[in-house]
């Protein structure tokens, strides 16, 4: 067996060597390696040798001799760059709401209840003090940066489902074209101005569990400051509120120690549609690819899917 790694070109020698004492391979398997490896003759020529020397690393290599933990601790490493990546991402997407919460109402949170609402979310899946503080000082202009603005893009995604896209962007020449390869990409198309927004009504929504607080009590709360509806949809009562009303019934509900699962300004649709199981996989692909994208706050559809197309789709 030396004879014929004395043969083998350096890097394959030197490969070996690393690996028996990385591995730690077991003699038997070192054996096997070696006879498989061996040549028939001392005739043998260097190329042929060259490629059993390879095959022999090959076979090294598929009989599992580097240690197990390494492999293992690569695809934790993987799957942590992955979520630290859709976290970051986040994190850039409520900056944004919390610089154009402090510009337009002000960088203290007792008086601003969107900046409130903004940081709340951000704290909720910990991101760091630093950058809240940083963002709110980007908003009221004590640091650079607050060059943040709102666009409200339109368009249908795949089988006519109407789409309004929030977007909160530093650059619009950037992130239009963007959103229209999105649209385009998935069978869509991005529209004009206007051109689906009328079917959706600009509403204050809160969702809140059956749990915190009764019916009766809950309409006792929100009724007082202006709420326009409230039903039940399973575990959660849902709130509907007219927008300029939303900072009222927040703080209201904040002031009663009413704990909400969402609350924010939203699109709700006055119809709805619904697709079959493929249409609605296709038109879900193209919602979630949009609401992936770094400048987009909050996506609204028309799209209802009824509990069996749930139930096929997972």
């Amino acid at each position: 067996f030396t004879t014929l790694l004395d043969h083998c070109p350096q890097w394959f020698q030197i490969a070996f060597r690393f690996l028996l004492v990385v591995g730690k391979a077991r003699k038997e398997q070192l054996r096997i390696i070696a006879l498989q490896s061996r040549p028939s003759s001392s005739t043998k020529s260097f190329s042929t040798i060259n490629r059993q020397s390879i095959e022999a690393f090959r076979l090294f290599i598929k009989k599992g001799f580097f240690v197990a933990g390494h492999s293992h601790w690569a695809g934790i490493k993987h799957k942590k760059a992955v979520v630290d990546a859709k976290r970051g991402k986040l994190w850039t997407k409520l900056s944004k709401a919390i610089i154009v919460a402090a510009r337009l109402g002000g960088g203290d949170p007792a008086a601003n209840a969107r900046l409130r609402t903004a940081i709340a979310d951000a704290k909720a899946v910990s991101m760091p003090k630093d950058n809240i503080e940083r963002a709110i000082k980007r908003g009221t202009g004590e640091l650079d940066g607050a060059n943040v603005e709102e666009i409200l893009y339109e368009g249908y995604a795949p089988h006519g489902v109407a789409v309004l896209c929030e977007v909160m962007t530093d650059n619009r020449n950037r992130t239009a074209p963007e959103l229209r390869k999105l649209f385009e990409n998935h069978g869509g198309n991005l529209g004009a101005t206007g051109c689906v927004s009328y079917l959706f009504d600009r509403r204050g929504l809160f969702l809140i569990p059956t749990s915190a607080v009764s019916e009766e009590k809950l309409f006792e709360i929100v009724g007082e400051v202006g709420a326009e509806d409230i039903k039940l949809a399973g575990a959660q009562y849902e709130v509907l509120t007219p927008p300029e009303l939303f900072s009222a019934v927040a703080d209201a509900l904040e002031s009663a120690g009413i704990t909400c699962d969402s609350k924010q300004v939203t699109r709700i649709p006055q119809n709805t549609v619904e697709l079959d199981v493929e249409q609605t996989r296709a038109a879900l692909a193209f919602l979630e690819a949009l609401d992936d994208h770094d400048d987009v706050q909050n996506v609204s559809s028309n799209l209802n899917i009824p509990d069996e197309i749930m139930a096929n789709l997972s």
